[in-house]
């Protein structure tokens, strides 16, 4: 997977995949460096229940961040997308290129800089 847009907050906040340890966050967050994502999000087909090849949006929003979006470009065999490092309630939305967009929300329990890991799917319906 690789990013192909999206700001340093979706960067820091968002996607703990980009990179194992995320140094230039320190001023966004007074979490230590070993940050546990929030949310494993899984951007799937309905009727395979195969990943998503491309690019997909996802947009979020959750403690501390208002909306934030992120866009991902999917290879075959990806896993899923982590979002968010804070315990607390998220609401989300997949936009994919030949696909009605997914809306979904979740709630994540634990304490500010350690959740436990949520896992959801968005399931991806064909238009």
């Amino acid at each position: 997977m690789s990013v192909v847009g999206g700001s340093i907050r979706s960067l820091c906040f968002g996607l703990a995949i980009l990179a194992p340890a995320l140094e230039g966050c320190s001023s966004v967050t007074s979490c230590d460096a070993s940050m546990v994502p929030a949310i494993r999000l899984a951007v799937i087909d309905e009727k395979t229940g195969a990943t998503l090849i491309g690019e997909s949006t996802i947009v979020w929003a959750g403690p501390n961040v208002v909306r934030d979006s992120v866009r991902v470009v999917l290879a075959s065999g990806a896993g899923p997308v982590s979002v968010g490092f804070q315990a607390g309630a998220y609401s989300l939305m997949v936009i994919h290129a030949g696909y009605a967009d997914w809306h979904g929300s979740i709630m994540v329990s634990g304490d500010r800089c350690k959740p436990q890991t949520a896992s959801i799917a968005a399931n991806m319906t064909a238009k």
